[in-house]
Order: C-alpha cells, then structure tokens, then sequence
C-alpha cells in the first residue's frame, strides 16, 4: 500500500542539481527543465555527499543498462533484487539480466526529468519521474514513467534492491 500511495503522489521539487557529463544513453538532469529535491532530514555536507552518491548510482544504473554493460550491472543489482516493470512483469536479477542479455529488453535512452531522494542510514529512495526508449520483444517503446528504486548500502557502494515502475500518459 505505501509503495503505491509513494508512485501516486506527486514529487515536491525544490532547487535544480547542476548536470554533470552524462554516458551515452543516458540523459541528466537538465537544470532548465528538470527539478530535484534532497532529503532534508540529512543536513549538511556529509547529507549532500550521501544523497550526491545515490544520484551517481542512478546514473551508472541508467548507463549500464543502455550500454548492456553487465559486468557493471552485476555490481549495481543486489542479489535480491526485484524489478517490476510498468507491465507488471516482476523480475529477480537473473531474469532481469537474462532479458537484458538476450535483448528480450533493450533500452536505448533513460532522461531523468525529476529526481527525489530520501536516504534513511544506509537505506535510500529514489522517486523519478524519467523518459525510456527502447524495445521489449522488438517492439519499440517510448515511455514516460515514474519509479521508485530502493538502494541499499554495503561495502561496495550503493546497490539496486528494488525498482518499480508505473507509465504515465503521454
């Protein structure tokens, strides 16, 4: 219930994030036409640090996937991840890859347009509102979404736990 109140609210956005240099495929947030919101509950710099961190595993998350770069997605994707897809197709990792690998699932283009990111200790929240182009069985998709990816903290960096997505109209 509260991950589908979190996909049906709207994102209160506050300030624009400067756009850093984005990998092919995938395009940033663009400070003119994009909104970003940083948790408040994590002052300061060490919060602005933590929450820039997560931003970057967005990143390389959209990177990897559009360039089929799976040695990085294996290090991005949690064990346990579960990925359920605006179809309502849920996912473990491996079938994730799989579609990824067989070409099943092929994305060209992921553009952020808002970010939200809510970190809680080594827990963090990403809501975004992105553009997707692609195929899924080699019909092509142009999708504007929203999605809610839960990452989780360890050793190596923040990793993909969860990713749900809902499509918006066009």
């Amino acid at each position: 219930m509260r991950l589908a109140i979190l996909l049906s609210c709207s994102v209160l956005c506050a300030g624009a994030a400067p756009q850093e240099a984005q990998p092919t495929g995938v395009r940033g947030i663009d400070p003119a036409q994009a909104t970003m919101h940083r948790d408040p509950s994590e002052p300061g710099e060490a919060g602005r640090k933590v929450t820039g961190q997560v931003e970057q595993a967005e990143r390389e998350w959209a990177a990897a996937v559009c360039r089929n770069d799976f040695v990085r997605l294996e290090q991005i994707l949690a064990a346990d991840l579960i990925y359920t897809h605006s179809t309502g197709l849920a996912e473990d990792k491996a079938q994730y890859l799989q579609a990824l690998r067989s070409g099943r699932q092929k994305y060209d283009t992921i553009q952020f347009e808002e970010m939200n990111v809510r970190v809680r200790g080594k827990t963090a929240m990403v809501a975004a509102k992105v553009r997707m182009t692609g195929n899924t069985q080699g019909k092509p998709f142009d999708n504007m979404l929203r999605f809610l990816h839960v990452w989780k903290k360890n050793r190596g960096g923040w990793q993909l736990v969860g990713h749900q997505s809902a499509r918006l109209p066009n």
